[in-house]
């Protein structure tokens, strides 16, 4: 319990009172118990960068649920679709270097179906919620000189896993790929 003097001394945050009675919380508590504290943390942050990585894309609205299995470090998600399964699993390898580059690595990421009654809900159907098309929609992709090709190549070369980086060099040239349509159309 806070001592009167404690209570009435400097004005603090909440932040700063939550994170003051976390660690008193975890500073009391047996080491196993320190243990379950520490993976709640790691799940959270996997959470946290699914959320900032998918929350609010298109995909993401298809989500239902997430699952993340630590003993594995596989991140379970539940969809609302057998195409957004589909969907999803060709943006795997995507949606994981942008998980890691939010600073959480996952083994995998496991798209599922969800059961019956455990849909998305859907959005309210509105112009300020529909996809805008791009206004380089169907046209040819501008070519990428070899100095581009190049500079994709040394950015993700640090990258270990060759299906994480064969997906990143794909996505980063199709981005300025399409950067150099748009300036070329404009």
């Amino acid at each position: 319990m806070a001592r009167k003097s404690d209570r009435f001394g400097a004005t603090q945050g909440l932040g700063s009172i939550l994170e003051q009675e976390k660690r008193r919380i975890y500073d009391d508590a047996t080491p196993a118990k320190r243990e379950a504290f520490l993976e709640a943390e790691r799940a959270r942050e996997v959470y946290r960068a699914w959320n900032t990585v998918c929350a609010r894309t298109r995909e993401g609205q298809h989500v239902c649920g997430l699952h993340f299995v630590p003993e594995t470090r596989e991140l379970v998600v539940y969809v609302d679709g057998s195409s957004w399964v589909n969907e999803l699993t060709v943006l795997r390898e995507i949606i994981r270097a942008r998980m890691e580059a939010c600073g959480v690595r996952v083994s995998a990421l496991v798209f599922k179906l969800s059961r019956k009654g455990y849909e998305a809900p859907r959005a309210a159907s509105s112009a300020a919620n529909k996809v805008k098309s791009s206004p380089c929609a169907g046209l040819p992709r501008a070519e990428l000189s070899s100095a581009d090709v190049a500079a994709i190549d040394a950015r993700v070369s640090h990258i270990k896993d060759e299906s994480l980086q064969r997906a990143l060099k794909s996505a980063m040239g199709a981005g300025l790929s399409l950067d150099k349509t748009r300036k070329s159309t404009k």
